[in-house]
């Protein structure tokens, strides 16, 4: 039996992305061949540009369509988080508006929720990903998980790919989050091996033609003081656990 889906898309400047409505209603169509009952869940992150007419084009083209926006851009993790609190059917995949890993991998998340017991699924970049995104992007993301492989003791190191699921039992990891941007993954995913779910990497794909937005100087500097914030919490757990009192 087919479980039912929500599908979150966080959604800021889209603009950025060419065709940004097209792709969003046809990779819908395309899911809802597969997948009947899914909804589709765009929150709109503070755009400063009106996109009132695209997100209407995708309203009046779809149907099962929530929209939701807010004037002041929070961060990526909190959008999610805003789509996540909304969703209502019984697993929930999020990515990007631009779609921008296959078609069949996005398939791979939802059959792995439907047919086990996984608890959450987590997109796994290979090395095909690293040779067609820029080299800043490239060192930034093997650098983390670098970072994360060695000051955090967590299995899985590629916590940011833009493709993950999970069963809505399990949502409240998300809407607990405290992190707004980027490493609002990591948060939830080290959150989720210290309270035991079920987790599980699969290999993803990127497609072909996927643009990449540039990384600002600023947002690392944010997201280093929130990836430090985790490595704090991961030690005082540690030292909580060492911690045996005397009977």
């Amino acid at each position: 039996m087919k479980r039912s889906l929500s599908v979150v898309l966080p959604c800021y400047n889209p603009h950025f992305h060419k065709d940004w409505v097209d792709t969003i209603i046809h990779n819908m169509r395309q899911i809802r061949q597969e997948i009947p009952e899914s909804e589709l869940i765009v929150v709109n992150d503070g755009t400063p540009e009106n996109i009132q007419d695209g997100l209407e084009e995708i309203k009046h083209s779809l149907e099962d369509v929530s929209i939701i926006s807010y004037e002041v851009n929070r961060g990526k993790g909190y959008a999610i988080r805003q789509g996540i609190a909304k969703a209502s059917k019984e697993l929930v995949i999020y990515t990007d508006i631009d779609f921008p890993y296959q078609h069949e991998s996005f398939l791979r998340i939802y059959h792995e929720l439907n047919e086990t017991d996984t608890d959450i699924v987590v997109g796994v970049k290979d090395e095909a990903y690293y040779e067609g995104v820029p080299a800043f992007r490239r060192y930034i993301s093997k650098g983390l998980r670098w970072m994360i492989r060695n000051l955090l003791s967590i299995s899985i190191t590629d916590t940011q790919c833009g493709l993950k699921g999970f069963k809505s039992s399990v949502k409240h990891l998300w809407l607990e989050g405290s992190i707004d941007r980027y490493l609002f993954d990591l948060e939830m995913i080290y959150n989720a091996e210290q309270l035991h779910y079920r987790i599980r990497p699969l290999p993803v794909k990127l497609r072909e033609g996927v643009e990449f937005s540039h990384v600002k100087m600023n947002m690392l500097t944010k997201e280093l003081k929130n990836f430090l914030k985790i490595v704090w919490k991961s030690r005082r757990n540690k030292i909580r656990r060492s911690f045996k009192p005397e009977h």
